[in-house]
């Protein structure tokens, strides 16, 4: 089969998963076990690993050479609306070795909401030789003239004076984009060929075509979000700044979780929409499904869900980073990364959940 056709074909069935499956009679149904097998190229021994709780990740196909898609399933032991209570707690369930800084912003956003952020002293290098076209941080044309004109860069204190403004500046953007949503998204203007980070979303956004096809309602929240209103959905934003492996990664991140009616499945999605980062990305879409597990017995108190991710991020498409052997090695990390994400998680909510079950026993 040609591999253009296995792509759309997996792109396709990929969510067809996540958005028509009904909960499933046994740990792994023999229809969700064939769409593993068939689609996204699980052996017997991924789908073992499946029923025993283990995380398995798999690559998908992509049209684009800088683009990485990263599909991943677990099954955890635990209520299903823990994970969205703890998830709404972005800077607590985030919270790891890799994750430097972290922050939630408020609705309208305000100062106090970046407290805790801090540019990198390589960043402030970097952003003082940056030039229109020319410039190692992703930044607007209209930003990269407001820097060079509005610090003084000859005063020792530049670095305070450069942190306060790029805090104003992050303010002023979150503003725009939540009154105008993917119209205000930026475009970067580090290299000579501006991208726009608007056709970037539609982009992830069209590759994504179950999301029209099966939850159309939340596809056309997504793509014209603030426009239309969706009753069960709630947004929020957060700020990160976080240890790649190479330079800290600041990304802004829109998060929306999307809460069906009982008789839906999935009940639960959450899109992750990444609306700036000022390293090596050029767009990113997340997709998360939560699917309710029926207990294996009639007598078997344990709840718990397949938690089911999709992930599309896009690097940049001049420096190479993504083109070649490079490509498989950031596919092979994105694979490590999302494993031992998924793994982190699982661990810390059935921390939680068993903590939560004894404070009840005691009240």
């Amino acid at each position: 089969m040609p591999s253009r056709a296995k792509k759309v074909i997996g792109t396709h069935a990929v969510v067809w998963f996540l958005c028509t499956l009904p909960a499933f009679g046994q740990l792994v149904s023999t229809e969700f076990s064939d769409f593993l097998q068939r689609h996204i190229g699980f052996s017997k021994s991924d789908l073992q690993k499946v029923e025993q709780g283990k995380v398995v990740t798999k690559a998908l196909d992509t049209e684009v050479k800088s683009e990485v898609a990263i599909f991943g399933v677990i099954l955890v032991r635990v209520p299903i609306d823990l994970f969205v209570q703890k998830y709404r707690d972005i800077e607590q369930f985030k919270k790891s070795e890799k994750v430097l800084q972290i922050g939630r912003f408020s609705n309208p956003p305000t100062r106090s909401d970046l407290n805790e952020f801090s540019l990198e002293l390589g960043d402030l290098k970097d952003i003082r030789k940056c030039r229109v076209g020319k410039c190692e941080i992703k930044l607007s044309a209209e930003i990269i003239v407001r820097l060079q004109k509005e610090v003084d860069w000859s005063n020792p204190g530049h670095y305070f004076q450069v942190t306060s403004l790029a805090q104003e500046m992050l303010i002023e953007y979150v503003t725009s984009y939540l009154q105008g949503g993917n119209a205000a998204l930026t475009v970067y203007h580090d290299q000579k060929i501006p991208v726009s980070l608007e056709e970037q979303f539609r982009e992830l956004l069209q590759e994504s075509p179950y999301l029209f096809e099966y939850v159309p309602e939340f596809h056309e929240y997504l793509e014209k979000f603030p426009e239309v209103e969706l009753s069960g959905v709630e947004d929020f934003i957060y700020w990160s700044k976080e240890d790649l492996g190479l330079k800290p990664v600041i990304t802004l991140t829109h998060v929306s979780i999307y809460q069906r009616d009982s008789q839906s499945r999935p009940p639960i999605l959450i899109s992750s929409k990444q609306i700036y980062a000022n390293h090596y990305f050029e767009g990113s879409l997340g997709l998360t499904a939560l699917v309710p597990v029926r207990p294996v017995q009639v007598d078997d108190p344990a709840p718990g869900f397949f938690l089911l991710y999709l992930n599309r991020s896009r690097a940049n498409q001049l420096d190479g980073t993504f083109s070649g052997i490079k490509h498989r090695i950031v596919e092979g990390r994105a694979k490590s990364a999302m494993k031992e994400n998924m793994k982190r998680i699982k661990a810390q909510l059935e921390v939680d959940s068993r903590a939560a079950s004894k404070t009840e026993r005691t009240e």
